[in-house]
């Protein structure tokens, strides 16, 4: 893996970590990656800058203070001790972030989901309008000082429409975190389809908080499509009229834990079964700004 076109800034730029803890990062190895990921982008971009490390969910908690006289056992060790809990509140991790460069142009690094759920008063869900709203303000203040901020995306489910905003009004640079390499969104085919809601029998149908923070969120697709997607493990939807994308892992609506769904609603079921038809969960539809009956774009 090279850096060289990630990491934007020189040698002797200052450069935050930030690595989400927050509970969605429980699953799919997200944090373990992230973990491995910070340690290895320390490593490989260590030169004449200062460094500092933080992890958040809807707090920051500073690891390790921005220094130019760290040592490379400093980044592992800091995060051994890192462990999964509470909301994810990016807003007040780049506020922290941008603190931590004390007014000098710099760079701040997001290893997270990207499932953005807490605003600055507390409040909020995923792909609450709000919650946004706040992100941008602030990605847009640290452009100002011309603070650059990247982000790695973790998971198969990441909700990357939010740190799309955040890199692009920075400068920053966003990659996927691809079989243990860190990669740039590929080119992919595409197919337009329509949205319908995620059936109940699956965790996300219907979310409580826990559920939400905690859960794989899954799109059901046709098997043909997950055949496709088990060859990748990358997949995209994207809303037709807004720059909003979100990444998707698909389950096949022939799956047994879908079977009472298919026997209710056998007409949705037969659009699915074509191709013609996704159904998406709420976070998902509101990350995206879609709705039930809308068409969305669907990119493998």
């Amino acid at each position: 893996m090279t850096l060289s076109d990630f990491i934007t800034v020189g040698p002797e730029t200052n450069l935050t970590l930030a690595v989400d803890r927050s509970l969605s990062m429980a699953y799919d190895r997200k944090l373990e990656r992230a973990k491995q990921l910070s340690v290895l982008i320390a490593s490989e971009t260590r030169g004449n800058r200062a460094l500092g490390l933080m992890a958040f969910d809807h707090i920051v908690e500073t690891l390790l203070p921005l220094t130019s006289t760290w040592k490379p056992g400093d980044m592992a060790t800091a995060m051994d001790r890192v462990r999964e809990r509470g909301t994810t509140n990016m807003a007040v991790c780049l506020r922290a972030a941008g603190e931590s460069l004390d007014g000098e142009p710099g760079q701040v690094v997001l290893l997270t989901d990207g499932r953005v759920n807490t605003a600055l008063d507390g409040s909020g869900s995923e792909g609450d309008a709000e919650v946004e709203r706040e992100i941008r303000e602030i990605a847009a203040g640290l452009a100002d000082r011309k603070v650059v901020v990247s982000a790695v995306a973790l998971g198969e489910d990441s909700f990357i429409s939010v740190l799309d905003t955040i890199v692009a009004s920075t400068g920053g640079a966003l990659r996927l975190d691809l079989d243990g390499q860190l990669e740039s969104v590929p080119n992919l085919s595409n197919v337009e389809v329509e949205v319908q809601g995620i059936p109940e029998e699956l965790p996300s149908g219907k979310p409580t908080w826990s559920k939400e923070l905690n859960v794989k969120h899954v799109t059901v697709a046709s098997a043909d499509l997950c055949e496709q997607f088990a060859e990748d493990r990358i997949a995209f939807v994207t809303n037709l009229n807004e720059d909003r994308r979100a990444r998707v892992s698909l389950l096949s609506i022939d799956d047994p834990l879908l079977l009472a769904f298919s026997r209710r609603a056998p007409k949705t079921t037969s659009k699915i079964r074509e191709s013609r038809c996704l159904l998406l969960d709420s976070s998902y539809r509101r990350t995206l700004g879609v709705e039930r009956g809308d068409r969305v774009m669907l990119w493998m």
